[in-house]
């Protein structure tokens, strides 16, 4: 069945924003429901998203060593994976800093 990768956030009213990606999927009943849910973190700056084969791939732009966390700089690429009922970070991938 087909499945559905969505982008989530959430704010308690302080600085932060809290980023999460979730698989939705469609169950034997024909109703959505989320498969599984995985935190990207506070203040992640998505810049694309992919879905290759069994695997999202995610481009984005966090907080590295020696960031404020108003003001990230570390690029990275991160792949995750749905393996049973958890959403799995297979490989994080630096790809370098933004200016």
């Amino acid at each position: 069945k087909r499945q559905v990768v969505v982008i989530l956030w959430s704010s308690s009213g302080g600085s932060g924003t809290f980023d999460f990606i979730a698989v939705m999927k469609r169950d034997e009943n024909d109703i959505v429901i989320n498969a599984a849910t995985a935190e990207l973190g506070d203040r992640v700056k998505v810049q694309s998203a992919e879905i290759r084969e069994d695997r999202v791939v995610f481009d984005v732009v966090q907080a590295g060593p020696g960031d404020a966390m108003c003001c990230p700089r570390q690029k990275v690429r991160r792949t995750f994976q749905l393996k049973g009922d958890a959403l799995i970070e297979l490989a994080s991938e630096d790809l370098g800093r933004t200016d």
